[in-house]
């Protein structure tokens, strides 16, 4: 009997039909049960969300409404822009080159060269200084210089009624500039101190250190690496150095002078006294040749006296590193107990290759090529802070030129 109980049992467990689907209103409430729980879920995140961005804006409704609260002001900063000199030592020794191949007669090239490049300097300092004062702001940051120009050099130099052209052109276009909804003051940058000491830098040379650079270079106590690199870079276009092989070691072979580079002509590039007297001899030097020069190239000469308050151009916004461009050796020979030199023999005046250029934002083509020209942005050896302005990681704009093959398309 208990067996067949069992059977039973088993029969029933094994017949058991599955458990039936649930009808249209069981279906309708558990769709209702899980949308009121989304609804659920959804407004404790909310709830969250605002009461942490309540929090955040500190009771305010939105952004708008905390920044009318806060009275928040600010003040549009200009961008002070560290401007280079290269360039004209460059065009210096560029436009003498081409006056002597003119076979003009009557003028003497080499003092022309030192005081044309003297004058050159100076009228950069006036153009900078003159820049700076134009410019009301309130960001004035160090690391710049502060010329002080004498009044009376001022009076001096504004005798200058003409100018090169392509001198001019490169000194008038240094001034203020309203671009891009952004105002570009040029500055001049103070070079890198290294140990308290002062680098000299090629590309930072003005009127106001001529004297003192071309001192340390013709100095053997100055640091050896520090006058290789000036002399790989040279800018000075009237520079007389010391002989790479001046002896023959025991073999009999040329031997490089431990003392090289050395400037042997500092003096000629810039007198240890340098004043009115002296800017009025060039001044006079220079207007001498400039009539001689324009009565024959007219094309050389702009007349009319440099706008030291005219505004900048965009050539200022261009870049550049400084490669392995330099004026060239000149070939000096000792006549009478005196050094001469023929700017017009030399095959080269300047040397070095292609250069990279980038710029701070995107420029029509002329005013890109007259940056390439005019070298304003030339990064240093080791670029002080104040030329952050002018890295290469934030260019819009870059292409690649010769510097000689330009200067030599715009001189002829």
């Amino acid at each position: 009997m208990n067996q067949q109980q069992h059977k039973k049992n088993d029969k029933e467990f094994t017949n058991d039909k599955p458990s039936p689907l649930p009808s249209g209103r069981e279906r309708f409430s558990s769709k209702r049960f899980e949308t009121f729980k989304g609804r659920q879920g959804a407004t404790v995140d909310n709830d969250v969300k605002r009461a942490l961005f309540d929090k955040l804006l500190h009771g305010f409704k939105d952004i708008s409404e905390v920044m009318s609260s806060m009275h928040v002001s600010t003040t549009t900063c200009a961008i002070h822009l560290p401007i280079s000199t290269r360039a004209i030592g460059f065009t210096v020794r560029y436009l003498i080159r081409k006056f002597a191949r003119l076979n003009i007669r009557g003028i003497d090239f080499h003092p022309l060269c030192c005081a044309l490049y003297r004058i050159s300097l100076l009228l950069y300092e006036i153009k900078i200084t003159n820049a700076r004062s134009q410019a009301a702001f309130r960001n004035a940051p160090h690391g710049f210089e502060n010329f002080d120009v004498d009044t009376e050099i001022i009076r001096v130099i504004g005798q200058l009624g003409a100018g090169f052209a392509p001198l001019v052109n490169l000194i008038s276009s240094i001034g203020v500039l309203h671009a891009f909804n952004t105002t570009f003051i040029p500055r001049h940058p103070v070079a890198t101190a290294i140990n308290a000491v002062r680098q000299i830098e090629p590309s930072m040379i003005t009127h106001s250190n001529l004297r003192d650079t071309v001192v340390a270079m013709a100095n053997a106590a100055t640091n050896r690496d520090t006058r290789m690199w000036f002399y790989n870079h040279n800018p000075l276009p009237n520079a007389r150095w010391s002989e790479r092989n001046r002896r023959r070691d025991a073999d009999g072979e040329p031997a490089v002078d431990p003392n090289f580079p050395l400037l042997l002509n500092a003096d000629e590039i810039v007198p240890a006294i340098y004043e009115a007297a002296q800017i009025r001899e060039d001044v006079a030097m220079i207007q001498d040749s400039l009539e001689m020069i324009g009565r024959k190239y007219p094309k050389y000469v702009h007349v009319g006296r440099i706008d030291f308050s005219g505004s900048g151009n965009y050539s200022m916004l261009v870049s550049n590193e400084q490669s392995d461009l330099r004026c060239s050796d000149l070939v000096w020979q000792q006549r009478a107990n005196e050094w001469v030199t023929e700017y017009g023999t030399s095959t080269e005046c300047l040397e070095g290759g292609d250069q990279t250029f980038w710029s701070l934002d995107k420029l029509a083509d002329p005013e890109f090529y007259s940056g390439v020209l005019h070298l304003l942005g030339e990064l240093p050896q080791i670029p002080p802070e104040t030329f952050s302005v002018r890295s290469k990681y934030a260019k819009k704009q870059d292409a690649s030129h010769t510097f000689a093959d330009a200067l030599g398309n715009l001189v002829g």
